[in-house]
């Protein structure tokens, strides 16, 4: 269990590093300047991290969990959508930055394995297909959503999550409605 003098730390150091990544890439970021943009020294940096890359990966862990359990509200309804958007909006700074710091194949792998994701999936994907159609189809889906809600992130989240949950209502209405 952490105590609160770790915790301080620590929020110090991905501050620093989440202000540090506006300007470069994390590769580009060395221990010395993000200890001394954080105001700590490198010891207790490496109490806690081998280097900005483990610190940067522990900070997008943290986020992919906390979205996933937003997801988990419900992913299939409306709530549990708003709910996530509402999420990502709350915390669109972060998610931008994290988003032009790390490879795209690399966090929309991380997005699309969330099992909310992979449950809906899923079960979009249950009718007879070929096991290359399956993976073409969750592609298409997964890179879809992805760049939505990176359009809608580097944006500044225009419109408010109630608003993509509707348009995403419509799409699924509109998916039913051919069938």
């Amino acid at each position: 269990m952490e105590n609160q003098r770790i915790r301080v730390s620590k929020t110090m150091l991905e501050g620093a590093l989440m202000r540090l990544l506006r300007e470069k890439r994390v590769d580009k970021v060395t221990v010395y300047e993000l200890c001394q943009e954080a105001g700590i020294n490198r010891t207790t940096f490496y109490k806690y991290y081998g280097s900005p890359q483990d610190l940067l990966n522990q900070i997008i862990a943290e986020m992919l969990a906390q979205f996933e359990q937003a997801l988990a509200e419900d992913f299939t309804h409306r709530s549990g959508t708003h709910h996530a958007l509402a999420y990502l909006a709350s915390e669109q700074e972060r998610f931008r930055t994290v988003i032009a710091s790390v490879p795209e194949g690399e966090l929309l792998d991380k997005v699309s394995s969330l099992w909310p994701i992979r449950n809906v999936l899923d079960q979009m994907l249950s009718g007879p297909m070929t096991d290359s159609e399956r993976d073409y189809a969750r592609l298409f889906f997964c890179q879809g959503g992805y760049a939505i809600i990176r359009k809608w992130l580097q944006d500044g989240c225009p419109q408010r999550p109630e608003e993509l949950t509707r348009m995403r209502e419509q799409a699924l209405q509109a998916r039913d409605a051919d069938r």
